[in-house]
């Protein structure tokens, strides 16, 4: 679980007040001060959004009183399973229940489509449940939707990477080669944010693709 040594740990290693955890778990100052102060019980869901914040931010906790920063910020992901281990990861950063974004950049939902409908419908479903939101760059003249149509947009053709999706989501980055059935998998803030703003300043360039 989560002790109170490691939370005031945790939040010293990332140079957080009581009000940056309080918004990046949702749970109030008063209930966390409480906590890391040994007074009184809390809840085991109470914790694990803490914990998960705390993790999200970039931190690993090992045996009490052990807390380091991750070490693995780069992973590979290959292999026929490697698209339903992004999915797995994504679901997983926003378990939190307090919804979210994920923006997808040259976006090929077809070929997706087609390599596992049934994944990718449940995918989709436990992001709705999550609160979680989806938008997408595709290609000009792409009209394959499974999501409703205001969350595409048209890039054009020569714009578009065929062959290669990004997609952004909490603090992470993930680049899918789809050939090779690889994904490079990035887990840094700063990184993210600058991916975040590429893909807006393009999505307002970009064409709403017209109703059918």
């Amino acid at each position: 679980m989560l002790t109170p040594n490691q939370c005031r740990a945790a939040r010293g290693f990332l140079n957080w007040t009581l009000a940056d955890l309080a918004a990046a778990s949702g749970i109030s100052r008063a209930s966390l001060n409480s906590f890391e102060g040994g007074k009184g019980n809390i809840k085991a869901d109470t914790l694990a959004a803490v914990r998960a914040a705390l993790e999200a931010a970039g931190l690993e906790f090992t045996d009490e009183p052990g807390i380091r920063f991750k070490r693995e910020l780069v992973r590979i992901l290959r292999g026929q399973t490697a698209h339903q281990e992004l999915q797995a990861d994504i679901l997983d950063s926003f378990k939190n229940g307090q919804g979210g974004e994920v923006l997808v950049m040259n976006a090929d939902e077809q070929q997706a489509f087609a390599k596992g409908r049934q994944d990718l419908l449940a995918y989709l479903d436990a992001l709705e449940k999550l609160r979680v939101k989806e938008r997408l760059l595709i290609c000009e003249g792409d009209n394959f939707f499974v999501l409703p149509q205001e969350c595409y947009r048209w890039i054009d053709r020569a714009a578009f990477q065929a062959g290669v999706m990004t997609c952004i989501y909490a603090d992470k980055v993930a680049i899918k080669i789809w050939q090779q059935d690889t994904i490079i998998l990035i887990q840094n803030n700063d990184i993210a944010i600058a991916e975040r703003d590429r893909f807006n300043f393009l999505w307002n360039q970009a064409k709403l693709p017209p109703q059918k």
